[in-house]
């Protein structure tokens, strides 16, 4: 019953397009997490938890205006797959 009462949560509060956040608590620091259900950001640091929050609303925001990058293929082997940015050929 647990499961899908988190998943139902889940399902209702990300299709209306909000973030969710956790905030913990450390010693001397507050790290915060975001995520929109799909992008997540973590390690953002603050001296409060608004300025965690702050911080990780700036890093979700700058990963979903970043413009995708084209990767080549480098080395593929044991199901692992090794990518790395195209490079401007020198002429």
């Amino acid at each position: 019953m647990y499961r899908i009462k988190h998943f139902w949560n889940w399902l209702i509060y990300y299709r209306r397009g909000k973030i969710k956040y956790y905030v913990y608590d450390y010693v001397d620091t507050f790290k915060c997490m975001a995520t929109n259900g799909k992008v997540a950001v973590c390690n953002c640091y603050g001296s409060t938890p608004e300025k965690a929050k702050e911080m990780a609303l700036y890093r979700l925001n700058k990963a979903l205006n970043e413009e995708p990058v084209d990767l080549e293929l480098v080395l593929e082997g044991n199901g692992y797959q090794l990518y790395r940015k195209e490079q401007a050929p020198l002429d």
